[in-house]
């Protein structure tokens, strides 16, 4: 099969659904098959790119469609290219965000429709609408509504042969819009760099001394974690069993950062800002961990990248989340391998075991996204 996927930006490292898009490429490709991409507005490019990227050893045949000009100058580079390519599918990764500002592409599915000429269309749904939660405000209510009504029409434009999305929520979302939509779970864009030598870590031994504890977080932090009660019981639980429990934070994360890092060190306990680093650095930062956080909410944090890294990396994974609800969906159960924090359980969530069983490999999905195509 010959297969072209669309996404919204192409620049390494700074766009996780073109990393995303890059990886499967890839991989299709070693399995025999033809994969491409188009990026229909890179905010990194000021001219349109015809070139190569590359990902576990392969290179990919790229088109970086610059946001630089406007979406009919874009549209018509990006027809051209389809053309000369022929393929058998489109696969689009959609994230609203990613091809408008304000996260409602007007016009998007129209101009869709006349790239494909009669090939076949596949969606991916990143990310759906704001305004889920039972607390949104009135206006990201609304919001949400205009951005549910323009995925709403892509769908019926586009009539997509094969719909999937990596998050459970998502899928009951459109399950209440009427649309059937495949479960393709989500792989790690941060390869294990031990992946042929794997090991398992000793409960709670990370460092040669035996008495630490690394916990492990990157991505974003969001603001409603209660990183005070957390910090108030792993300080107590270190100084009932003198462990060292240090917090390691990779990545920029503004604010949000420093708060974390000025509570944690307020208590007493060791904190190492490690900043952006490369992505074979942050797999030995993840090897030398005993447990992953994430501030992702339990609903949401099956389309966390950072959590599926850290699941590549034989992590349990900590949920230290505010409350979230979705209006209208029964609470959903954690996934396997994800253990939410609670005031009064640190004991148990500081005593949680590496485990491999979790990891999900890019060969897998890819074998998945072709069976639906077959």
């Amino acid at each position: 099969m010959k297969i072209i996927f669309i996404c919204s930006c192409l620049e390494p490292g700074k766009d996780g659904v073109g990393d995303y898009a890059r990886r499967l490429a890839a991989t299709i490709k070693t399995e025999g098959h033809e994969a491409s991409i188009i990026a229909l507005n890179d905010r990194f490019v000021k001219e349109n790119i015809y070139g190569y990227q590359s990902a576990d050893g392969v290179n990919i045949s790229t088109l970086r469609l610059s946001n630089k000009y406007s979406y009919g100058v874009r549209f018509a580079e990006a027809r051209q290219w389809v053309k000369l390519q022929n393929p058998d599918w489109l696969s689009l990764q959609y994230v609203p965000f990613g091809f408008n500002n304000r996260g409602l592409p007007a016009g998007f599915a129209k101009r869709l429709c006349k790239l494909s000429n009669g090939v076949k269309w596949h969606l991916m749904l990143h990310e759906l609408w704001v305004g889920m939660e039972d607390t949104a405000t009135l206006k990201l209510t609304v919001w949400g509504l205009a951005q549910k009504l323009l995925i709403k029409r892509m769908i019926n434009r586009l009539l997509p042969a094969a719909i999937h999305t990596q998050s459970r929520l998502y899928q009951a979302q459109m399950k209440k819009l009427g649309v059937d939509v495949s479960y393709l779970p989500l792989f790690s864009n941060i390869s294990n760099v031990k992946k042929n030598n794997r090991y398992c870590l000793a409960k709670n031994t990370p460092d040669a001394s035996g008495r630490g504890i690394n916990l492990v977080m990157f991505g974003a932090i969001h603001p409603t974690s209660p990183i005070e009660q957390f910090a108030a019981d792993v300080s107590e639980y270190a100084k009932q069993t003198g462990l060292e429990i240090r917090l390691l934070i990779i990545g920029r994360n503004g604010d949000e950062q420093h708060k974390w890092a000025n509570t944690w060190q307020a208590r007493g306990m060791e904190v190492r800002l490690l900043g952006e680093q490369t992505e074979s650095t942050i797999s030995e930062m993840l090897l030398q961990s005993s447990i992953g956080l994430t501030t992702t909410v339990g609903a949401k944090v099956e389309k966390s990248g950072s959590v599926a890294a850290m699941f590549a990396h034989g992590l349990p994974v900590l949920c230290v989340a505010g409350p979230w609800h979705a209006k209208g969906i029964a609470d959903f159960k954690l996934p396997e391998g994800v253990y939410e924090y609670k005031k009064g359980n640190i004991a148990q969530c500081l005593s949680l075991q590496h485990n491999w069983s979790y990891v999900t490999e890019v060969s897998d999905v890819a074998a998945l996204m072709l069976k639906s195509f077959a």
